[in-house]
Parts: structure tokens; sequence; C-alpha cells
């Protein structure tokens, strides 16, 4: 009897237990989503049609776009925004985002203005980019010094590049090859008010690690004038070994035919027109050239 007892009251335990389980496996697994954070998706942020137009006739009255005021998206559009950016300091995504409607003066919705940005309309770090009249006034500016040979066209080239490195070597600055803050100031080229408000990177800066030792300057780098390099090109024309214009200016073909030249007249072949070369070849120097 007592055996009994004790079996009766075991499997009443035992019950009471079962039951006591939460049935709503729903709801537990509701609970859990929540519980590991599931995010909900963020809204894009998209300008109206009328902002589109608005943005288009601005961009229309600056010169930069000629296309439609239609409200809809094109190359065109998107490449005149690209510039609009690049010139106030914007990064340059193309479209039209919280912070370029902003710089264009374009109100926002009040529905644009609950939106939060998203993580690549959200301020970036701020990138100093010239204009493309800074770019001009620096070209006229190593034209003038000798440094360089090519067109002022306001757009940065390989020719440009290396001149510009020439010119911060020569002036206490990183050779970087690009037309930051410290490079246009030094060389007297106005800023817009959006740079002025970007201070000085000290690592456009050189420093005495960089020389080990006291910064030093470089000496002038020897150039070619126009007039030399299309003499040359007659010259090699002459030879048979350039095909080309005769325009004073570098291309590969004409590289390549100096290289062969130099080859065959015991110069070293570095495809330039250094001053071993242009005195193999019999053409006078200017009298700067003469002093390196």
């Amino acid at each position: 009897m007592r055996h009994s007892l004790i079996v009766i009251f075991t499997i009443i335990l035992l019950s009471i237990s079962l039951y006591g389980q939460p049935a709503n496996t729903a709801g537990n697994s509701s609970k859990a989503s929540e519980a590991t954070g599931a995010k909900t998706r963020q809204k894009a942020f998209r300008p109206t049609k009328a902002q589109i137009i608005e943005a288009q006739e601005k961009l229309k009255a600056a010169g930069t776009y000629a296309g439609e005021a239609d409200g809809k998206y094109n190359d065109d559009f998107r490449a005149a925004l690209r510039e609009f950016q690049e010139k106030n300091s914007l990064e340059q995504t193309g479209r039209l985002d919280e912070a370029t409607l902003g710089k264009m003066g374009i109100a926002l919705t009040d529905r644009q203005k609950g939106i939060e940005p998203a993580a690549s309309d959200k301020p970036k770090r701020v990138v100093f980019r010239p204009t493309k009249e800074q770019i001009s006034a620096a070209q006229r500016i190593l034209k003038q010094n000798g440094s360089f040979q090519g067109e002022e066209t306001g757009r940065y080239s390989n020719e440009l590049r290396a001149a510009i490195r020439d010119y911060q070597s020569a002036n206490g600055l990183k050779r970087k090859g690009s037309l930051n803050r410290a490079t246009l100031e030094k060389m007297g080229i106005e800023l817009t008010e959006d740079q002025a408000a970007i201070p000085v990177n000290p690592n456009d800066l050189a420093s005495a690690d960089d020389a080990g030792g006291a910064p030093k300057k470089r000496g002038p780098v020897f150039r070619a004038t126009k007039a030399q390099i299309t003499e040359v090109q007659n010259k090699l024309k002459a030879e048979g070994l350039y095909a080309g214009e005769s325009d004073g200016k570098f291309n590969d073909d004409f590289r390549a035919a100096i290289r062969k030249w130099q080859e065959a007249n015991g110069v070293k072949s570095t495809g330039t027109l250094n001053k071993m070369t242009l005195e193999a070849m019999k053409i006078e120097l200017t009298d700067r050239q003469k002093e390196m």
C-alpha cells in the first residue's frame, strides 16, 4: 500500500511539471527574434522630381549642364552633379543627396527632414580639392618656370603631376603631385571660401624625417622646350624612326623612337629628352638648360 502511494504521488508531480511549461512557442520565437536585435531597413533618401528639376535649372544657369530640366537623371546631369560636388568639397556621388541639396540651397520636404542620413550620406572627412580654375592657374605658373609644357586645360595629367612634385620638392612640401592647400598657398593661388575653412594638412609639409635631417631642396629638373621636342620629332621622322605628328608633345610612339635613337648612339635609353640626348643630337640648349 505504501509503495502504491509513492507511485501515485510521483505521477502527480510529473503531470504538474509538464502542464507548467509555456504552450505559446510562436510567441517565444517572436520574443527571441526581438532579443537578437533584428533591424528594420532604413529609408533611402530620394529627391523629388521638383528638386531634380530645380537642380538641373541651377546647373544649366551655371553652364555645367546643357540637357533638359525634365526631373530625370541622365549621364550629363550626373556628371554636372559630380563637378558641383567636387567644387564644393562634397563626396562625388553624382546624385542629389541631402548634403548636395543643402549646398545648392534647395529646400527639403518634411519627409526628407525626418529621414536619418544613410551611412553613405553622413558627413565624411572633408577632402581638399582644387577647382578647375586653380589647376589652370597652377599650369600657367609651372609653364612660366619651365617645368610644365602642356596645355592649360584645368585637368590633371601625368606631366602636370610630375611638375607639381618638382615644385613641391623645391619649396619644402611633400612630393604628392596634387594641388593641396599648402601648395596653392605657396604658389600664391587664391583659395575659395570652402577651401579656406579646411586647415593645412601637416602631412603635406616636408619634415626633417623625410630627408633624414633638415628638409632639402632639389635642384631644377631638366625639361626640353616645345621647340626642342618638335625639332627632335622632325629629326627622328627624317631618320625613319618616328611617323607621328611634329606637335612638340610627348607620346608613346615618340618615346619609343627616342629610345631607339639613344640605343643606336650610345646614350642611356630613357625615352626622355635629357641634356645628354639633346647635345648628342646637336640641338641648341637654352641658357637655363646649360646651367643644369
